[in-house]
């Protein structure tokens, strides 16, 4: 899936801890979507739970380095002086803890070991395995960087130039041959490059700064979403980038379900009641099933959004994050949420008192991690919400798995990206 929920804005006190930025940083734009919208928030506070690519992180403190631009048909550049390296040693403010699990229902005795391997001097929370697991892309202010997702090696780099207003990288995504990446803007364009050519094969002008992208798994398909007058889904064949319809409101992710039958798409609810998910079939784009219901029994507030989605990869289960605090599960096979056995560490996670959580994404072999806006990352057994593994990264506020899941990028506006391998042992 694309990149989503970036972090937690305090509108009082200036920077905070994790992933934050002083109010006044913020294009004016932006501050004024996003004010229009804290009703659903906790008071005195503004989280941008926009989603996949997370478009709000091209809001680029200085320390960020940007690329000179070439000129827009041009090809991609090779490496210049101030672009990313691969740094070998690894920052002392990464840790690493193996957990100690007894049993999980479906995986009995498992530990997941998360060992850090390379640090790429790159601060970035918009970045992206290549399906075929050869790339790893990550955008950066005007630019966006290949790196080799073995050795860490800058491959290329596509510089991007400005446009009038808005005109980072917002969102980017691989299609599933990887042999094309698609770039959301926000300046309201989404680019589709052609790898192997290195140039631009479409620019396609979008409804509002693009927050999210993601390929269907059959390549047939881009989803994105626009944020203009509220936040729709469209969708677009990708080989023309023909729009073929505009979707729901209020939408803050989206995600396609592996056997390439269902639209997920994490809405916002308002007026106390609805269903935080809506699941299209593709064939005629009709909502089939609303699942997570609002629990009015959690808050006494009426107005709530969930700002993350992920489906499993063998298409059972979907994961959501709600007001960046409650972690969800929905068994699809079963048409039951998943209902881990009550202990204190796990109430923690479901519902925890200092966390806010960013991210939700399941790994290749079926378990879950989430990432806090302190950069703690947690690896989960789905249907038991059992400890497997974890780390902390500072400042960090994304994660993303290797297609094989034996590789775990994890990164951050403020945070180098850094390739942990990954470990299972019983």
């Amino acid at each position: 899936m694309g990149l989503r929920l970036v972090g937690h804005l305090n509108a009082e006190i200036g920077p905070g801890r994790g992933h934050s930025l002083q109010v006044h940083h913020l294009p004016e734009v932006i501050l004024d979507m996003w004010k229009s919208r804290t009703k659903i928030l906790p008071a005195m506070t503004i989280v941008p739970c926009l989603v996949g690519a997370a478009w709000l992180s091209g809001c680029i403190p200085t320390q960020v380095r940007t690329a000179t631009a070439v000129p827009f048909s041009g090809t991609a550049t090779e490496a210049v002086p101030q672009t990313p390296t691969v740094v070998e040693t690894i920052p002392t403010q990464i840790r690493t803890e193996t957990a100690t699990v007894i049993s999980t229902l479906s995986n009995p005795g498992l530990t997941v070991s998360l060992e850090p391997k390379i640090k790429l001097n790159a601060p970035a929370n918009i970045f992206s395995f290549s399906p075929d697991g050869k790339w790893i892309a990550a955008a950066t202010g005007l630019s966006v960087y290949l790196f080799d997702a073995v050795s860490g090696e800058l491959i290329k780099e596509i510089a991007i130039p400005p446009s009038a207003g808005l005109s980072f990288t917002s969102a980017i995504a691989f299609s599933p041959d990887s042999s094309v990446l698609a770039l959301g803007r926000a300046d309201e364009t989404l680019q589709v490059w052609d790898l192997a050519q290195a140039v631009p094969a479409l620019s396609i002008k979008m409804n509002g700064a693009v927050g999210d992208i993601e390929h269907s798994p059959d390549g047939k398909y881009l989803a994105a979403i626009g944020f203009l007058d509220g936040s729709v889904v469209e969708l677009l064949e990708a080989r023309t980038g023909k729009q073929l319809r505009v979707l729901g409101e209020l939408v803050n992710d989206l995600a396609f379900s592996p056997n390439q039958a269902l639209l997920a798409t994490a809405e916002s609810v308002t007026g106390g009641s609805g269903y935080f998910v809506q699941l299209r079939d593709l064939d005629n784009l009709a909502v089939v099933k609303s699942v997570f219901p609002l629990r009015l029994e959690a808050t006494s507030a009426t107005d709530h959004f969930a700002g993350s989605v992920a489906f499993s990869r063998n298409g059972r289960f979907l994961a959501i994050i709600v007001d960046n605090r409650q972690l969800r599960i929905w068994d699809l096979q079963g048409n039951e949420e998943v209902e881990w056995p009550l202990k204190p560490e796990a109430d923690e996670i479901l519902n925890p008192t200092m966390s806010y959580w960013q991210q939700v994404i399941f790994s290749p072999q079926g378990y879950l991690a989430i990432i806090d806006q302190n950069g703690r990352v947690l690896l989960l057994a789905t249907e038991t919400g059992e400890l497997l593994g974890k780390t902390e990264v500072a400042q960090a506020t994304r994660i993303a798995f290797a297609p094989n899941g034996e590789g775990l990028l994890v990164g951050g506006l403020n945070a180098d990206l850094t390739l942990f391998t990954v470990g299972e042992s019983r």
